[in-house]
């Protein structure tokens, strides 16, 4: 963690001789450094216990730790009997001693057990934020859903039934500290469940928790959805606001309409730009895309997934938020991400049939730049389902707006496009709203003639699938969106040719992301 005068703080967990500060040793515990200049400092030793840990930094540009804890003491300092209750720590820095702490247990609600999984420190506030989970870690850890294989034929499989998961919670308090950093005596913790479904797994515990610029929590988490015998019925991503006292929560990937199991949501990571826009990752993995695999990798025979890219001007607004494919396979585990230099950097462990460690580098667009993008509520639909398809408009520009769809297409074997002959059209949208069939490209008129780009997000057509032209056949479809110089001859665009996917499916029920 970089801090304002750009060096770079670092903690890490070590198993070895780690002497506390009373000079007692232990098998383990927490170690922190500093880079200053490319200079490494001494190792520090903050407190032992391999607990789970995340940190932060104060105003004084010194590190604050969340810690998980087991209570070995009584209130009056004597030791307590096995098993020792769990908890949650803060390590709160001296304000008179340098690389000095003071630890502090959290006045929580009753829990079977405390998972921490996101800490902020928030200056302007004085205000300390967690998110936890409230079950037996060690327990769910050895729970396997019973669609999987056991990991070796003599370990039988402990079911995950419904409801036996974490639930997520939140926490606040603005009296952990004075004004001038010093630890105070008692705090007062405020507490709220972000999720009360019971159905976060602690295997693949991925959440993810920020604050907007007025300093209001957002949480994203992925949750199983399973039967009473522990059978998975798909996952979902979830994403929360706190309105002040409660959370109010929707599912924004892994919905579905009916019986097939929807995968979606893992490693979900939300960011916030300079402007409030919020940005969202996570993996899309239906069980049955349109034509059975997902695009290939190159060179490979199939893909496994997707990690999806999502933008939200409000971090509500998820369902009409543009959407983009931005890795060809599925996340497997937390995303690293930021927003950098108007660049989205992002490291993921990714793919299930071939684990890798990936870095990819995403260029924004800036806040001034003109964009005409087409998008939709979902990328797959199932025959009946209707298709919400959504413009995002920025920019300042004066031209003709055109949306083109082409379609349908089927993947080859080196995961290429190819249109199905017999039913391949292009359309595009007039004036009136309506989809046009056309074959020569010069004939296509604007649907909005010599008009100013500005911030705008609505949803503006709502055809069928696999009944309303353009999307009348089961297949993948391109939308294309662009806008034109005023009255002059296509080719002379003023925003980028933006491409959108959509998947329409020949049954009912349909993975859908």
């Amino acid at each position: 963690m970089l801090d304002s005068a750009g060096v770079a703080h670092i903690s890490y967990i070590v198993r070895r001789g780690f002497v506390d500060a009373n000079g007692t040793v232990h098998g383990s515990g927490l170690v922190y450094q500093r880079v200053d200049n490319g200079v490494l400092s001494q190792k520090i030793n903050v407190s032992s216990g391999s607990f789970n840990t995340r940190m932060q930094l104060n105003s004084h540009n010194q590190a604050v730790f969340a810690r998980e804890t087991e209570i070995f003491l009584n209130e009056d300092g004597t030791q307590r009997e096995r098993p020792f209750p769990k908890g949650l720590q803060l390590t709160i820095p001296s304000v008179t001693a340098k690389d000095s702490w003071k630890k502090m247990i959290l006045d929580l609600p009753a829990a079977v057990d405390y998972r921490l999984t996101n800490f902020i420190y928030e200056n302007q506030r004085n205000r300390y934020h967690l998110a936890y989970g409230d079950q037996d870690a060690a327990f769910l850890r050895e729970t396997y859903l019973t669609t999987n294989p056991p990991v070796t034929p003599e370990s039988p499989l402990v079911p995950f039934p419904a409801g036996v998961g974490h639930r997520l919670w939140y926490a606040y308090s603005d009296n952990v500290t004075d004004a001038q950093g010093n630890l105070k005596t008692k705090s007062t913790w405020q507490t709220s469940i972000i999720d009360n479904s019971g159905n976060i797994s602690e295997n693949e515990f991925w959440t993810d928790l920020v604050l907007d610029q007025n300093g209001t929590p957002f949480a994203a988490s992925f949750r199983y959805a399973t039967d009473a015998q522990g059978i998975q019925q798909g996952t979902s991503n979830i994403i929360g606001k706190f309105n002040g006292h409660s959370w109010d929560l929707q599912v924004v990937a892994g919905k579905t309409t009916g019986a097939s199991p929807h995968r979606a949501g893992m490693g979900s990571k939300l960011l916030i730009d300079d402007g409030g826009g919020f940005h969202g990752i996570w993996d899309n993995s239906p069980d049955k895309p349109i034509d059975g695999i997902n695009k290939p990798v190159p060179g490979e025979e199939r893909a496994n997934g997707t990690a999806m890219y999502r933008y939200s001007p409000d971090g509500v607004s998820w369902q009409a938020a543009a959407r983009q494919v931005i890795l060809p396979f599925s996340i497997e585990g937390n995303c690293r991400a930021k927003i950098h230099n108007g660049k989205l950097l992002l490291m993921v462990l990714g793919d299930a049939r071939d684990a890798r460690v990936v870095f990819s580098e995403y260029t924004f667009p800036a806040p001034t730049d003109n964009l005409f993008e087409i998008s939709s509520d979902k990328m797959f639909y199932g025959v009946g389902e209707t298709i919400r398809l959504h413009a995002r408009l920025q920019g300042s520009a004066t031209g003709d707006f055109y949306v083109v769809v082409a379609g349908p297409y089927n993947l080859d074997n080196a995961g290429n496009l190819v249109p199905v002959a017999s039913t391949f059209q292009n359309y595009y949208l007039t004036p009136a709203l309506a989809w046009e069939a056309f074959s020569d490209l010069s004939t296509i008129r604007p649907v909005l003639n010599s008009f100013t780009l500005k911030t705008l997000s609505l949803d503006f057509s709502f055809p069928m699938a696999n009944i309303s032209e353009p999307f009348d056949k089961s297949g993948r479809y391109v939308v294309y969106s662009a806008v034109n110089a005023p009255e002059q001859a296509l080719g002379d665009f003023l925003t980028p040719i933006y491409s959108y996917e959509i998947h329409i499916c020949n049954q009912p029920n349909c993975s859908e992301l």
